[in-house]
């Protein structure tokens, strides 16, 4: 604890940075909340990992300077909650405005919630998401991982819509939601958003949610073999992305985008300022390719180059292609024909980055 002290006073005027980590109440507590209290005032970044029940040890803690906080509870006994309140921890806290919470529940929690401009969180339900959405009016970067299998709302398509202005870049990732749920940016309007990152979206929901927000949105990121098509009329919207990547895509959808990226003469050039272009397809564990990784590796260049021709458009300045093979393979390299490898190099002649890859094997 002695050199906790030292360390505090050879930060002089800076305002360090804390992490604490492990079982609190295994330690000299006293000593070491009595060295925690002389300096809290001093700390602009803290990373808290501890029990649950230790969490209270914090509470009369001096948080004058504290900028951002991560916090992390652990249950103690197997009959514990799996997630956890903050009663008072952050309550004196006038100038944070960085949250990451695991394990808690934000609804509960007393954190000055109008300051914070960015959070981020592994959230029990989609409506655990809402409640936390509506407690932060000026959140700029929200990112969330929604863990349950279940909406206790029901996803009532009758259900109001949550309106949020300031909201800039939302990530969004719901693993265990059922094919008849809504996906919840259903019963969002956000009209501020400029980044995107969400998983198995449809077309339908996608095309609504830019018809009703009409955002300036640059970056979007799609996981998921989705009900995805980039004609859809009302994603005609999307005319200010400069980012698109898309992870595991269907042939479908990615046909559609190829499509779009080729389209006829007298036809409207979509994405018409889209600079950075990146698919990430998977391989089925029984070896049986997706999108057929060759196959795709011709379409994609080409149609690269076909957009670049166009003048009317800002060109495709980075381009990026990886493939993952199942586990069950091990492949140390990729055989790439050498006409289709010359497509790839004459991209990078006309001044494109180019990244064509396996997670196994750097090709280009």
């Amino acid at each position: 604890m002695d050199l906790l002290g030292v360390w505090f006073c050879s930060c002089g005027a800076l305002f360090p940075s804390l992490a604490i980590s492990g079982r609190v109440s295994a330690m000299d507590v006293p000593l070491f909340l009595g060295v925690l209290h002389a300096y809290s005032a001093k700390i602009a970044s803290l990373s808290v990992d501890v029990d649950a029940e230790d969490i209270a040890l914090f509470d009369a803690l001096d948080m004058a300077e504290l900028r951002e906080v991560s916090v992390s509870l652990s249950p103690v006994t197997t009959e514990d909650p799996e997630m956890f309140p903050l009663d008072t921890f952050l309550r004196s806290a006038p100038k944070l405005c960085k949250v990451r919470l695991y394990r808690t529940i934000p609804s509960e929690s007393a954190i000055p919630w109008s300051q914070i401009t960015h959070f981020h969180a592994e959230l029990s339900s989609a409506e655990e998401t809402f409640r936390a959405l509506k407690l932060l009016p000026n959140v700029a970067r929200f990112e969330t991982t929604i863990l349950s299998q279940y909406f206790p709302m029901s996803r009532d398509v009758n259900q109001r819509r949550l309106v949020h202005p300031h909201l800039q870049e939302l990530t969004l990732h719901e693993w265990n939601r059922r094919p008849d749920e809504l996906h919840i940016l259903h019963f969002l309007i956000l009209p501020a958003l400029e980044s995107l990152d969400t998983n198995d979206i449809n077309r339908v929901i996608l095309s609504e949610f830019m018809e009703r927000s009409k955002p300036p949105l640059k970056r979007l990121s799609i996981i998921g073999d989705a009900d995805l098509s980039f004609d859809a009329p009302a994603l005609e919207r999307l005319d200010q992305l400069v980012e698109l990547t898309l992870r595991n895509p269907s042939w479908i959808v990615t046909r559609s985008l190829l499509e779009v990226l080729e389209p006829r003469v007298s036809e409207p050039l979509r994405f018409p300022v889209l600079r950075n272009l990146s698919l990430v397809c998977r391989e089925a564990e029984n070896g049986r390719q997706q999108t057929g990784f060759l196959h795709l590796a011709g379409l994609a260049a080409r149609a690269v180059m076909y957009r670049n021709t166009r003048t009317k458009g800002t060109r495709i300045m980075e381009f990026s292609l990886l493939f993952e093979p199942a586990q069950t393979l091990d492949w140390l390299k990729i055989d790439i024909p050498e006409p289709l490898l010359g497509l790839w190099k004459k991209l990078r002649e006309d001044g494109v980055e180019v990244h064509l890859a396996s997670t196994k094997h750097i090709v280009l």
